[in-house]
């Protein structure tokens, strides 16, 4: 029975990778990726892969205290941080979160998919599975992924189910976009990551982002607005003896497929980092709070359970 069920479970993965990328076979998504030594909680903080370690660089870690009674988080922080305090009474923290808790509570719920190898950027919401049937993926056959797939869900923080396990501090309370058609994305997400699953380089221009986890290990790079943009493509391309084909190498626009490194090919990938970078190994309770346009790359270190919400404050000025 158990291999009939992984098999189902497997054809459930399969069907979603085709609606994530329908013009790739599915042998597209399997490839070897780099071995990685986790954070432990007697080394929590240094985190290396291949022949490349990464060790927290100290940013610094503020109780919510400092800023919960801000309704309109004008004081928040204008440098990534770590907040502390944040979700100690929640319920999905004491009770913590994980696939399996996740799994008892949504059983038959499907989740959107995102994460993959570079092809599958920008195909969010395409694919979905039950938490089940993730787990199952994550045990059994996530390790054949070159960059393994990963819930990034919009819908269920709203459920009954989910809901009434957490609060949202009054800072982060008064959302310049709430009910703005404008807006790009959704503002909240429960995110359910493999290990070895991630999010690649990218920014929120006008929004904060906090991200909450309740399980599991997540190491970010965090980058300044003003980072020279080919360091974020890793320089790829730079040697190009083709004046136009090395300015687009600095273009998102014009080398998506650089652009779009899974998170474990770019830390694989990268080396030292410039002025200004940011190393964070976050752990359960904790938040990492990323001010606007600060870019960042997100690898979880360990399977984990999140969730992130990206808001516009009134501070912000177009």
């Amino acid at each position: 029975m158990a291999a009939i069920a992984s098999a189902q479970v497997q054809t459930a993965i399969e069907k979603a990778k085709l609606n994530i990328s329908s013009n790739q076979p599915l042998s597209a998504w399997l490839g070897s990726r780099p071995s990685f030594s986790k954070p432990t909680r007697s080394n929590p903080n240094q985190f290396t892969i291949g022949d490349q370690t990464f060790c927290d660089t100290s940013c610094p870690r503020l109780p919510i205290e400092n800023y919960i009674d801000d309704v309109h988080g004008d004081s928040l922080p204008t440098h990534p941080a770590v907040l502390t305090n944040v979700c100690t009474e929640w319920g999905c923290f004491t009770n913590p979160w994980t696939i399996s808790t996740l799994s008892s509570l949504l059983p038959s719920t499907p989740l959107s998919l995102d994460g993959g190898p570079g092809f599958a950027r920008g195909s969010i919401c395409f694919g979905s599975v039950t938490l089940s049937e993730y787990s199952d993926y994550c045990k059994h056959f996530s390790v054949s992924d070159s960059a393994p797939l990963y819930v990034f869900d919009h819908r269920i923080l709203s459920s009954p189910e989910l809901s009434s396990s957490f609060s949202i501090p009054p800072c982060f309370s008064n959302d310049v976009l709430a009910n703005d058609p404008r807006r790009a994305l959704p503002p909240a997400w429960l995110l359910v990551g493999a290990e070895g699953s991630g999010t690649p380089i990218h920014d929120h221009p006008t929004t904060v982002a906090w991200n909450a986890l309740l399980s599991g290990c997540k190491v970010w790079i965090t980058f300044p607005p003003d980072i020279d943009e080919s360091f974020l493509l890793l320089n790829i391309g730079e040697d190009s003896s083709d004046d136009e084909s090395s300015t687009n190498s600095s273009t998102h626009s014009d080398s998506s497929d650089d652009f779009d490194l899974s998170a474990i090919e770019w830390f694989s990938k990268c080396r030292d980092l410039p002025k200004g970078a940011q190393t964070i190994i976050q752990w359960p309770g904790e938040v990492v709070f990323l001010p606007e346009g600060w870019w960042h790359v997100v690898l979880n270190a360990q399977e984990s359970v999140a969730m992130s919400y990206s808001i516009q404050l009134r501070r912000f000025k177009e």
